[in-house]
């Protein structure tokens, strides 16, 4: 086992866990894939730190389909289009333990990025009233602009 596999399988509130979401969350260390296997890792209970980039894929749609039903759907699942799902992660994350341990800004881009997973027959229009925003700066996002590739 690996060193942060071991500090994954602490509590949530340790020191260990703490230091991964310091690691992969907060500094965003091991960029959106790091932040998006930690997420998975902690919502479904297993390590997917590791593991291999088809079985994260899989374990990533399942919580996908989980948290968003019927919109998961409409998303393309390969290894390049997961790691852009951690916002609609991070938002589980935030409702499950309340931030516990975030230090980082939810973002008017994040916001944005949540909404057109949750909800991708949204338009962009409906998308900048709801964050609120223009639709030009939901253009500049790149999260936002990763996501929409991926729609089906």
């Amino acid at each position: 086992m690996n060193e942060l596999s071991r500090r994954l399988r602490q509590p949530i509130e340790s020191d260990d866990q703490q230091f991964l979401r310091d690691e992969l969350c907060n500094s965003r260390l091991l960029g959106n894939d790091g932040t998006t296997r930690y997420y998975v890792s902690v919502l479904t209970g297993t390590d997917q730190l590791g593991i291999r980039d088809s079985s994260f894929i899989e374990t990533a749609r399942e919580l996908a389909t989980t948290i968003i039903g019927e919109a998961a759907t409409r998303y393309r699942y390969c290894d390049e289009s997961v790691i852009w799902m951690w916002p609609l992660f991070e938002s589980e994350y935030r409702s499950r333990y309340a931030s516990f341990g975030l230090n980082r800004t939810w973002t008017t881009c994040d916001e944005a990025s949540r909404l057109r997973l949750m909800h991708p027959e949204m338009d962009d229009e409906t998308i900048a009233k709801l964050v609120p925003t223009t639709v030009k700066q939901l253009h500049s996002c790149s999260d936002y602009k990763y996501i929409a590739r991926f729609l089906i």
